[in-house]
């Protein structure tokens, strides 16, 4: 600034406030409960919050149910990566089972009216899945289903992960089911067509045709 002599005065420069984004240390509550001995709406004390958050755990099969702010009949069942925001909380109630060396981790927040980010059944990001692949590709013969009949082309299997069937004729479709399979129930194989089922239980197959269909056959195990 120039004070009209020709004197020039640094001016002080009005910033604002940076925008808070953390939150103070009070409004923050992490805590790992262990599982190993069973609980049944065991009071925890948490301060006044806002939003809760199953942050980790020991696998994402250990479990509590939580009450908020007193002993209803049913509570919120928690897992890894669970979370729940915007109920105003102080008490919570939890109840599990008794499991053996598995603990859980709730983070709880007062947001005191600042957005949080949303968290929805995050677990899935916080483990690593590897699928493994069937070690075993078999075929049978051909199977023929009579005229107006029902057969069981592939019978149950435990092992197997995939069934693969091929209707192999040229007009007629069929109806694939369970034991209630008929000419009125099941899933439509075409004429012609291929479907794959991935079940276990035996595969029976309704032709309600005038004439045999043949069946191609594949299945994948274990």
């Amino acid at each position: 600034m120039n004070d009209g002599v020709g004197h020039i005065h640094p001016v002080a420069v009005q910033r604002q406030a940076p925008q808070e984004f953390s939150l103070d240390a009070q409004d923050v509550d992490v805590r790992t409960i262990p599982l190993d001995n069973a609980r049944t709406n065991e009071a925890f004390q948490f301060g006044a919050k806002t939003f809760m958050w199953a942050v980790d755990a020991s696998d994402l099969n250990a479990s509590v149910e939580v009450k908020f702010n007193h002993q209803g009949p049913t509570g919120v069942t928690f897992k890894q990566g669970m979370a729940i925001s915007g109920i105003a909380f102080n008490t919570v109630y939890i109840s599990h089972a008794a499991q053996s060396g598995k603990t859980i981790t709730l983070v709880t927040i007062n947001s005191r009216g600042r957005e949080l980010i949303e968290v929805i059944n995050a677990s899935s990001a916080a483990s690593s899945v590897t699928p493994t692949k069937a070690t075993v590709f078999d075929t049978a013969a051909d199977v023929s289903i009579a005229a107006a009949s029902t057969g069981i082309p592939l019978a149950a299997n435990a092992n197997r992960r995939e069934a693969f069937l091929s209707n192999t004729d040229a007009a007629i479709d069929v109806r694939v089911g369970d034991s209630n399979v008929g000419a009125a129930r099941g899933i439509v194989l075409k004429a012609g067509q291929s479907m794959v089922l991935e079940t276990t239980e035996e595969i029976r197959v309704h032709n309600p045709g005038a004439s045999a269909v043949t069946l191609a056959l594949a299945w994948t195990e274990d």
